[in-house]
């Protein structure tokens, strides 16, 4: 068993594997203030020795939620939380990509008039990223769960959401054999107002076309990030 300390109250969110055995890790820390935060992703040798570390200082609510390798040899983390330069309450959703000797490739915010929480990403057959996740700035629904596709350097390529006037929340989806997507969502208020759950099918563009509300969706690219 290896322990890691950061100095702080630390929790991993998501570990992957990469080739060659090695370990990619993020999760957050915080203090005594809870509204003090760190976030942080680091890559472990086969033995458990930290080949590198990074973190970034935030005083907001910020999570890092979700880490995969990609097949450059790179690493990409999402998170989510209060916007880094202040300017409101809403959450963004925020993707950091990594070279496999800790350097920074890229890092995004993804922004909206709304919450936003990224609970799926993966790299596309072309070499790009997906998000999906669920947000209520849409006019659809409280929660509606929109699916992103990004190009390896994390440019907007497209975006779409989906919504049934009702609460949906995205819990998995991944990229299918033909390009397609898929994305299970829980409805929470589906038939006779019980939790159902929906398995939602789009084509390689991203289109949906068995949900009758869906349209492109509006997230703002920028590269604001954690110092």
């Amino acid at each position: 068993a290896m322990t890691y300390d950061f100095g702080l109250r630390e929790a991993g969110s998501s570990i992957v594997e990469a080739s060659g055995g090695d370990l990619y890790i993020c999760g957050y820390s915080r203090g005594y203030n809870p509204t003090v935060r760190k976030v942080f992703v680091m890559k472990l040798d086969g033995t458990g020795a930290v080949s590198w570390a990074k973190s970034f200082q935030t005083n907001d609510y910020v999570y890092l939620n979700e880490v995969i390798s990609t097949s450059d040899g790179g690493v990409v983390v999402s998170g989510d939380g209060n916007p880094l330069d202040g300017s409101s309450d809403d959450d963004d959703l925020f993707l950091f990509k990594f070279d496999s000797s800790g350097n920074l490739v890229f890092q995004k915010t993804y922004s909206d008039d709304g919450w936003d929480e990224i609970t799926a990403i993966g790299e596309s057959a072309d070499g790009g990223i997906y998000i999906m996740g669920s947000s209520d700035s849409c006019c659809f629904s409280a929660y509606d769960v929109f699916l992103l596709k990004l190009d390896s350097n994390g440019a907007i390529q497209w975006q779409n959401v989906a919504g049934q006037y009702t609460e949906l929340e995205t819990s998995e989806g991944w990229q299918n054999s033909d390009g397609s997507f898929t994305m299970i969502v829980e409805n929470e208020f589906g038939i006779s107002f019980t939790n159902d759950i929906m398995v939602v099918q789009t084509d390689p563009a991203g289109d949906i076309h068995d949900c009758p509300y869906y349209v492109p969706y509006t997230f703002t690219e920028s590269n604001v990030a954690p110092t």
